[in-house]
Order: C-alpha cells, then structure tokens, then sequence
C-alpha cells in the first residue's frame, strides 16, 4: 500500500459541465496519475489559462497531479484520513 497527501479539491465547470478535481501529491515527488486531468492530457489542453492558474496547475514531474473524483473513486480502493 502507498500512500499520497489530498492537497485541495476544487469544484470547477469545464465546457458547461461540472467536475469534481483533487489535487494529490506522491510524497516520494514523482510517479504521477496519467490519466484524465494528468499533466499532459487532453482536458489541460482545453482549459484556458485562468483555470490553469486558479488551481496552481503546472506541468512538472514534481508528484503532484490532478484527478477527477470519478476517477479517484475507481482507481483508489481504500482512504484514510489522519488528523
């Protein structure tokens, strides 16, 4: 098991449709999400550069990446929550 930091989670409209993202960091800094809202997919390439800077979006190998929940939900099969 592996475990990753839920830095934000943003609720965003995106073409006229809703979209639930979180923003997750690797704490080992890299080995990213390639999926939907990754670094290099699609739906970063159709959001305007407001959207980019609203949520701090960059495009680096630094661990931190954006996922939508729907995706979260599939892809990640247990969550702990620590105080």
């Amino acid at each position: 098991m592996h475990a990753y930091s839920l830095l934000s989670v943003f609720d965003i409209e995106l073409n006229g449709s809703p979209v639930r993202l979180m923003k997750v960091k690797n704490p080992w800094g890299h080995f990213e999400w390639n999926g939907a809202w990754s670094d290099n997919s699609q739906e970063w390439k159709d959001a305007n550069d407001d959207l980019k800077k609203e949520l701090d979006f960059t495009n680096a190998d630094d661990g931190i990446f954006f996922i939508s929940f729907e995706d979260y939900l599939s892809n990640f099969p247990a969550t702990s929550i620590t105080h």
